[in-house]
C-alpha cells in the first residue's frame, strides 16, 4: 500500500509557549510575488505578454494604409491614412482566434486543466502553429480588406503599422514556444528495458509510473513526467506540486 504523501511543504513544529509567556502573534499569510513570478517559464511569459499586446494591436485603428486617397465631396489626396481595426471584415477570424488563444492559455496554467488534457502534440507546437496561423491571417485580412468603403480610387494600400508590429508579436510568441520546446525533453520511448507496451495487451495500470520515476502510462504509451503527470498523482493545495510516491516534484508547465 503506497504511503500517504506529507503535507507540502512541510511546516516546522511550534515551540510550546513557556508559562507565562505572551502568546505569539499570529500573522497573516503572505503572497510571495517574486516566488510566482520566478516560476513562469521565460517562454511562457513571452507567449502571455504576446498575447496581451496582440489583443491591444486588434483594437487599434491602424491596420491598412491607404496612400493617395480620393473621398467624395473631399477631393484627393497625396497623403496617406491609416484606418480599420483587426475586428473589421475578414480580421474577425483571427481576432476570435485571438481571444480564444487567450483563454486556452490561462485554462492551461491551471494544473488540474492542464493535467486533465492531454494533448495529442507538445503545447510548443501548437503556439508555434497558433503564431504562424495568425501571421498568415493577419496578411490576408490586409489583402481582403484592403479597400475603404469611405474612399474611392486609392493609389496603392499596405498594412498599416498596428499590422507590423503584430506580425512582429506573433514572432515573439512563436520565439516563446521555441523556448518552451527546447527546454521540455523530446516524448522519447520508454528507458532501456522496457518497451511501449501495445493497447488492450499490457498488465499495467493507466497512471502508473516507471521504476525510475521518470515516465507514467497513459494506458496507450509510456508518457516523460518532465511534459506531464498522471491525472490522479496527488496536488499541493497550490497545484504547483504534485506526489510521485515518494517526493514533491513541480508540476510541468
Amino acid at each position: 500500500m503506497a504511503a500517504e504523501p506529507p503535507a507540502h511543504p512541510p511546516q516546522p513544529a511550534a515551540p510550546a509557549p513557556s508559562r507565562g509567556a505572551t502568546p505569539p502573534v499570529t500573522q497573516p499569510p503572505s503572497i510571495d510575488v517574486a516566488g510566482l513570478v520566478h516560476r513562469i517559464p521565460p517562454g511562457d511569459a513571452l507567449i502571455g505578454g504576446s498575447l496581451l499586446v496582440l489583443l491591444i494591436l486588434s483594437l487599434v485603428g491602424a491596420w491598412i494604409r491607404v496612400f493617395g486617397v480620393c473621398s467624395p465631396g473631399a477631393g484627393c489626396t497625396t497623403g496617406s491614412l491609416s484606418f480599420g481595426s483587426l475586428w473589421d471584415g475578414f480580421g474577425v477570424l483571427p481576432a476570435l482566434l485571438l481571444v480564444a488563444a487567450i483563454v486556452w492559455f490561462v485554462a492551461r496554467a491551471v494544473p488540474a486543466l492542464r493535467a486533465a488534457a492531454v494533448l495529442p502534440v507538445p503545447d510548443p507546437v501548437v503556439w508555434m502553429g497558433f503564431a504562424a496561423l495568425e501571421i498568415v491571417l493577419f496578411l490576408l485580412h490586409w489583402v481582403i480588406d484592403n479597400q475603404a468603403s469611405d474612399f474611392t480610387q486609392p493609389n496603392a494600400t499596405m498594412p498599416g503599422w498596428a499590422a507590423f508590429c503584430a506580425i512582429v508579436v506573433a514572432g515573439v510568441l512563436g520565439a516563446g514556444a521555441h523556448l518552451n520546446r527546447r527546454a521540455v525533453p523530446p516524448r522519447a520511448r520508454p528507458s532501456a528495458g522496457r518497451e511501449a507496451a501495445p493497447s488492450g495487451a499490457t498488465g499495467v495500470a493507466a497512471g502508473a509510473l516507471s521504476a525510475d520515476r521518470s515516465q507514467w502510462f497513459d494506458g496507450t504509451a509510456w508518457r516523460p513526467t518532465t511534459e506531464s503527470v498522471p491525472p490522479a498523482a496527488p496536488r499541493s493545495e497550490d497545484g504547483y506540486y504534485w506526489w510521485d510516491g515518494g517526493a514533491w516534484r513541480p508540476v510541468p508547465r
